[in-house]
């Protein structure tokens, strides 16, 4: 877990991510996901790839692989960032094209075994692509937010599902159990950093790498930030690199998380979810509630 901690004001929201290069790419979703089929062709010019409906994209790899590609979220970024969106696309499409040729030439291993925190939309779409594949290795978390487990490629996230954990000699219980316990360390260290740093009244922004989101499913590790924080404590997962966390001593805390969260949605390259969980004796619950 990348590790490094930092906290930004509020205000810098308003200019945390730079704006890229103008975008040209058709926003309607058929034409888009021929544009995003197109792109995937010049970067996996030996793998096989078909358009199966609306924002949908099946992929076979030379060696007879088969994954689908689900385009609702980059669409959905693109249609709110049209000036971002030719960026967004190539991003996309080298990330996946990556994590296909990682998969193809190494094995991870054991120690790779990791887990992220995602919407159900997430779950929902790992669903539809694993189901001849043992299904997602997935654990509720709290509202509409899942513990995912994933593996940590060389330059990307792979989704577990019932039939990679098997090929790691792992049931899917047992592949998510492993993932805690490979982030656990780190995520307490991390917390504790942060506990010593946070104060009442402050909405903070956490940001850090591609596994900030899993800060979230260790909810019993956060007692000391709780404490700093004045006993309570409120938190939003807007992007995977970003959790928003304040406490919830004023009336108005929620909808400052809530707003907040929204901010960096509208930025965020991969937007996630704007609700606000509450601690609760050691676990999240959907704050307001």
């Amino acid at each position: 877990m990348s590790r490094r901690l930092r906290f930004l004001p509020a205000l810098l929201l308003l200019w945390w991510l730079p704006a890229l290069a103008a975008a040209g790419v058709p926003l309607d979703a058929a034409p888009f996901t021929n544009y995003v089929a197109k792109a995937f062709e010049k970067a996996m010019p030996d793998a096989d790839i078909a358009v199966k409906g609306p924002l949908q994209l099946s992929i076979t790899s030379a060696e007879g692989d088969a994954s689908a590609a689900f385009l609702a979220t980059l669409h959905d970024y693109c249609q709110r960032n049209e000036r971002d969106c030719r960026k967004a696309v190539a991003t996309y499409v080298a990330q996946m094209a990556s994590a296909a040729d990682s998969q193809a030439q190494s094995e991870a291993g054991p120690k790779a075994v990791t887990v992220v925190v995602r919407p159900s939309r997430y779950v929902d779409d790992i669903s539809k692509a694993s189901t001849t594949h043992g299904g997602p290795v997935v654990k509720a978390l709290a509202g509409d937010l899942w513990i995912i487990g994933a593996e940590d490629e060389p330059k990307a996230i792979a989704m577990l599902n019932g039939e990679s954990a098997k090929q790691l000699g792992l049931t899917p219980k047992k592949a998510l159990a492993l993932g805690l316990r490979n982030v656990r360390k780190p995520v307490t260290a991390y917390l504790r950093t942060y506990a010593k740093k946070a104060k009442p009244g402050i909405i903070d922004i956490l940001t850090g790498g591609p596994y900030q989101s899993s800060l979230l499913a260790f909810p019993k590790s956060w007692k000391a930030v709780v404490k700093a924080k004045g006993g309570s404590l409120l938190c939003a997962l807007p992007a995977p690199d970003t959790v928003i966390c304040s406490d919830g001593n004023d009336a108005k805390a929620i909808k400052g998380v809530h707003e907040a969260a929204l901010i960096v949605m509208r930025k965020a390259e991969r937007p996630l979810s704007a609700q606000v969980l509450a601690w609760q004796d050691g676990a999240w619950i959907v704050a307001g509630q």
